[in-house]
């Protein structure tokens, strides 16, 4: 099966079994002001509820010390799977500009408080970052 290859959108279907190519341009903003978002859809019926975690996106490039952070907001859950939209402030996709391409993999975390963590999609999910044309 071919990956999806869809700007600014994932779908995984399990932790580790993703089904579309996530892919950021570096330089751009991801958030409410900028009309768009990085939108993780994850299909897994056993994850907790979400409603009160801190959802926290990171992409690391695999061979450079490079690294890309973006904060989640649940926008639905329900029993088959969750939906999040991350915003990713413009200095943070900017950092991908030296490391454009398929090198990168990343992962959503949910941190429930008090030391409770759990992975909600990666931690090697892969993603490309691609090179604006205006610095």
């Amino acid at each position: 099966m071919p990956v999806e290859q869809t700007f600014g959108v994932v779908t995984v279907v399990s932790r580790e079994r993703v089904t579309s190519l996530l892919t950021i341009v570096a330089g751009d903003t991801y958030g409410e002001d900028a009309g768009q978002f990085v939108v993780v859809r994850v299909q897994d019926d056993s994850l907790p509820d979400l409603s009160s975690a801190t959802l926290t996106f990171t992409a690391k490039h695999r061979f450079a010390n490079a690294m890309i952070s973006g904060t989640g907001v649940l926008v639905s859950q329900t029993s088959s799977g969750v939906e999040i939209n991350v915003s990713i402030p413009s200095t943070e996709t900017a950092k991908g500009r030296a490391y454009h391409g398929e090198g990168w993999l990343f992962d959503l975390q949910a941190d429930f408080g008090e030391g409770v963590k759990r992975t909600i999609a990666g931690p090697s999910a892969p993603c490309r970052v691609l090179a604006d044309q205006t610095c």
